[in-house]
């Protein structure tokens, strides 16, 4: 990781990453340059950021869903297919 890229609350805060990265956006960018911008982008907190978003998201839809006048299977499998698809692997 670059630790001349502060750790922020918020990946929006941090002008020196997004002028870094707007400047290669649309770019050919070589292998480093990609290694460069995933560590800016992990480093100013942008992953755990959209990470904690859909989490939410998922927490809100599968309550709606848990609300709603489905049959029991059909919410169980639902929620079931919510959170195995917004569950990060890696």
């Amino acid at each position: 990781m670059l630790s001349h890229w502060p750790r922020l609350d918020t990946p929006r805060t941090d002008p020196r990453a997004a002028e870094y990265l707007r400047a290669r956006i649309g770019t050919r960018i070589s292998d480093e340059d990609l290694s460069t911008m995933r560590a800016v982008i992990t480093d100013v907190g942008a992953v755990e950021h959209v990470d904690r978003d859909i989490a939410a998201r998922t927490e809100r839809a599968v309550g709606t869903l848990r609300a709603s006048t489905a049959t029991a299977p059909a919410k169980d499998r639902l929620a079931a297919m919510a959170i195995s698809a917004t569950q990060r692997t890696s």
